[in-house]
């Protein structure tokens, strides 16, 4: 059976059918039809099977585990990554990388003390996967990032150098997933907003929630 995590449901005709989004490993993103009987919370991991083809497709079976008890700094996270996903993401695109990590995150956000850490990694590999990954090691020219020398990110292109920019030595670190050094994980919620706000074409609600709690 396949496995998925529900992302967003909304009526659908005015009846007892709902329209969801689900984030599945195999198929990525897709949309399908659930009616309430079917119909899990958001953040319960389930299984379930769906045809595989119509535009619309209709869940045959559901099988849900427990729901994650997420609240607070926790649940806006966890909705963070869900609008990340709804917005960045195409549909059937799928990632076993992506939807594993997802799947760590959630099961790990109610009792994680580092909560940002978790949330720059998740941006990182959304990007990647989209092809709009941050190439922390090189220039948008190619050069090496080098410990010392300055840099700046520019949207749409990369780093660049810059005398009133971090430093090579941080950006190496966070290449690295190092982002205990100091200053390593404010210069990536930086540069992974900059790449964020070029790759959607909307405020993400989710995030003022972030800054409004921080």
């Amino acid at each position: 059976m396949r496995h998925w995590w529900l992302l967003r449901r909304e009526p659908l005709g005015g009846g007892s059918d709902w329209l969801c989004t689900l984030f599945t490993r195999h198929s990525g993103l897709v949309k399908v039809v659930c009616r309430d009987a079917q119909l899990p919370e958001i953040h319960q991991p389930c299984h379930g099977e769906w045809p595989a083809s119509g535009d619309l497709p209709k869940l045959k079976t559901c099988e849900a585990d427990p729901a994650l008890e997420l609240s607070g700094e926790a649940l806006v996270c966890a909705l963070y990554m869900d609008e990340l996903l709804t917005t960045i993401l195409p549909l059937n695109d799928p990632s076993n990388e992506l939807f594993d990590l997802y799947s760590t995150i959630l099961s790990n956000l109610s009792n994680n003390e580092r909560i940002d850490i978790w949330l720059r990694m998740f941006e990182q590999c959304l990007l990647s996967h989209c092809g709009q990954g941050i190439h922390w090691t090189q220039t948008t020219h190619g050069a090496p990032v080098i410990a010392g020398t300055r840099y700046l990110f520019r949207a749409g292109e990369g780093l660049i150098e810059d005398p009133d920019g971090w430093n090579g030595e941080i950006l190496l670190a966070i290449a690295e997933g190092e982002f205990r050094q100091q200053g390593a994980l404010a210069v990536a919620r930086q540069v992974l907003r900059i790449a964020i706000d070029c790759a959607v074409s909307r405020p993400l609600i989710s995030r003022e929630l972030l800054i409004h709690r921080s």
